[in-house]
């Protein structure tokens, strides 16, 4: 009998130990995944309010050459657009998953009413037409002058931005974070509610 309470009080310990080790680790876990996604939604904050610097901006006409036709066109302005900014990337795949994303939502709306344009500048061009190349897109890219593309640019170091614009104002302007395709899907989703509503 003796034993059989030594063996239930050694069994009961172990079972206290580990289920403390459980619990620690939980609660170390639990604390981590807190400071990513609050990191996460600092980063998204930060995103957000630099990208609402540009709203209400009145731009001037822009002229650009089509990337592969090398055909002028003098008011790529002339309607409602959806531009993307493409410059000098820190991330390949990251520019690549926007560019897709870009042709996807052309494919989902009126490209006679509404255009969707990639811009960039003589510097970057043969990136960019690989990059084209590779995510196979469908949609236009111009090469503007660099001083027509940095007043447009919501900031000068992070790219792919993406720029939507009525009557030559900025209406919306984002800013995505380098493999976070939740925030890029949710702009994404939101600008094609947008274009649809003001299309009716």
């Amino acid at each position: 009998m003796a034993r059989f309470y030594r063996i239930g009080f050694w069994s009961l310990i172990l079972v206290s130990i580990f289920l403390l080790n459980f619990l620690k680790v939980t609660k170390i876990n639990g604390e981590n995944e807190l400071k990513t996604i609050n990191k996460l939604d600092d980063k998204r904050l930060s995103h957000l309010m630099i990208s609402n610097n540009v709203l209400h901006r009145k731009l001037k006409p822009i002229t650009g050459r089509n990337i592969i036709t090398d055909q002028l066109d003098a008011n790529l302005l002339s309607r409602q657009a959806l531009l993307i900014l493409l410059d000098q990337f820190k991330c390949d795949k990251c520019q690549e998953k926007e560019l897709i994303r870009m042709n996807k939502l052309r494919n989902k709306i009126d490209t006679g009413r509404i255009k969707i344009i990639g811009l960039t500048t003589k510097t970057h061009k043969y990136e960019v037409l690989r990059q084209r190349k590779v995510t196979k897109i469908d949609f236009p890219i111009y090469v503007v002058e660099e001083n027509t593309f940095n007043n447009l640019a919501i900031d000068k170091k992070q790219f792919p931005q993406i720029i939507f614009i009525d009557n030559q104002f900025i209406l919306s302007g984002f800013l995505p974070i380098p493999k976070d395709d939740q925030f890029s899907e949710k702009y994404f989703n939101d600008i094609l509610l947008k274009i649809k509503t003001e299309l009716k």
